[in-house]
């Protein structure tokens, strides 16, 4: 009965959490040219490099803006690849009053597609609420069999610094078949993880539940394509007391494992 009670808490925490992140992913976030400038001068990049910037009001205090931008790094002129310096910055009306750097290197798994800032309640403790950002990925033309997208990072604020508390992949996919061959029917999986707040907590913070549903999408030869959903994974993250660490090796295990044979051979048993 415990069980059944957490997994409809978790299952409640799940649907807010998606409904959250549907309704702050469809605002405009572009920054306005005083953000932009801003952000130049403090960094110290010149305006033409900036890649893109975007800011929304933080959440609980509006006179604090969060914004990301990318600046395309000096000397990164090729065509197909480029470099950039990314950064997380909080602003009290126009000063930058904290922030933390990171580095996009685009290759033929990568090509930086957007940085999406998400203001979903990630509540951690009573007095502290975590912000994400959202890394999408828009590779290049090329024949890969997997690749992960939508990479989400939790930062809370600090006086003075932002720190990164949980960096976590939210879309997987792998070819099964057919992709990078000559083959009539095409086997691909995919998995979305979603995160919800838990109520019970480790070393003050409240444990994140990650809950990842995954289907394969079969295409035939004769066009028609059929849906296999598989088990969901949940894992729970617990705070270290530095930060939420990252997945264990079940879930690469669950998400690498043949589950379309497994379930072809439960649908003969029966």
């Amino acid at each position: 009965m415990q069980m059944k009670i957490r997994l409809a808490r978790a299952s409640i925490l799940l649907a807010l959490s998606l409904l959250a992140w549907n309704c702050h992913a469809a605002e405009d976030q572009n920054c306005s040219a005083d953000v932009s400038s801003k952000l130049n001068t403090y960094f110290k990049r010149k305006p033409e490099d900036l890649a893109l910037c975007h800011a929304k009001a933080f959440p609980g205090d509006p006179q604090l803006t969060i914004a990301v931008s990318a600046h395309v790094d000096a000397g990164s002129d090729s065509d197909k690849f480029k470099s950039y310096t990314g950064h997380v910055a909080v602003l009290d009306r126009s000063t930058v009053i904290a922030s933390y750097e990171d580095e996009y290197e685009e290759d033929d798994g990568f090509g930086l597609g957007d940085l999406v800032i998400d203001t979903a309640p990630y509540i951690l403790a009573s007095n502290t609420r975590a912000f994400g950002v959202r890394l999408f990925n828009s590779p290049p033309p090329h024949c890969n069999d997997a690749s992960q997208n939508n990479s989400l990072t939790l930062y809370i604020h600090e006086p003075a610094k932002l720190r990164p508390i949980l960096s976590i992949d939210t879309e997987y996919w792998r070819n099964i078949e057919g992709v990078c061959s000559s083959a009539r029917t095409v086997i691909n999986k995919y998995a979305k993880l979603y995160l919800s707040i838990s109520k019970s907590s480790t070393n003050k913070f409240n444990d994140i539940i990650v809950t990842a549903v995954s289907h394969y999408e079969i295409a035939g030869e004769d066009g028609k394509t059929t849906i296999v959903n598989v088990k969901p994974y949940v894992e729970i993250l617990k705070f270290n007391g530095k930060d939420y660490g990252s997945l264990s090796s079940g879930f690469e295990a669950w998400f690498n494992a043949d589950q379309l044979h497994d379930h072809a051979m439960s649908s003969d048993a029966h």
